[in-house]
């Protein structure tokens, strides 16, 4: 399975995530692309190949790089969350 990449002006490529529809379809049209939920888990294994994920990208974002990615793992791992 593949997943898009939103790539930035430093041509550093991310995960996009969003939260909502509304948000998925302000940068891919519903007629050509498929969306699913993830969990955290498998959204942190995707980003790890890239430089990390961007929550929303063409709304109020959030980056989440791939340094902060791993400690949001650890900490979730460490408290057993996952």
């Amino acid at each position: 399975m593949n997943f898009a990449l939103i790539t930035n002006s430093q041509e550093k490529a991310f995960v996009p995530l969003f939260t909502d529809w509304l948000e998925f379809e302000k940068s891919y049209s519903k007629d050509e692309w498929n969306g699913m939920i993830i969990n955290i888990n498998d959204a942190l294994s995707k980003a790890k190949n890239n430089e990390g994920m961007v929550i929303n990208p063409f709304g109020e974002n959030l980056i989440i790089s791939n340094v902060l990615a791993s400690e949001i793992f650890k900490d979730l791992f460490r408290n057993n969350i996952i």
